[in-house]
């Protein structure tokens, strides 16, 4: 047992290192914040209500076509699995 707590304790460093080396080089959270600060903070509130508006209609589209996409999907297994069951009782 002890053999694989070992291993087990050399993924987890393994791991901890990369995110460690990660956090360091690509920096994603201090980006993203400098973004903001730069391009966004400044902007009228206006016009950021207007971006949050049209942001919330992207999503809502895109969730009703993926919601539609995914209806279409299942209509078309159902019709499969029903086909190969009558199949397969004949």
């Amino acid at each position: 047992m002890d053999f694989f707590n070992k291993i087990l304790d050399w993924i987890k460093a393994l791991f901890s290192d990369f995110n460690n080396w990660m956090k360091k080089t690509i920096n994603f959270d201090n980006k993203l914040i400098d973004l903001y600060n730069t391009i966004i903070a400044p902007l009228d509130e206006w016009i950021k209500i207007l971006g949050f508006i049209a942001i919330a209609i992207i999503l809502v589209f895109g969730i009703i076509s993926l919601i539609k996409k995914a209806y279409k999907i299942v209509l078309v297994l159902v019709i499969i699995v029903g086909v190969i069951i009558i199949l397969t009782s004949l």
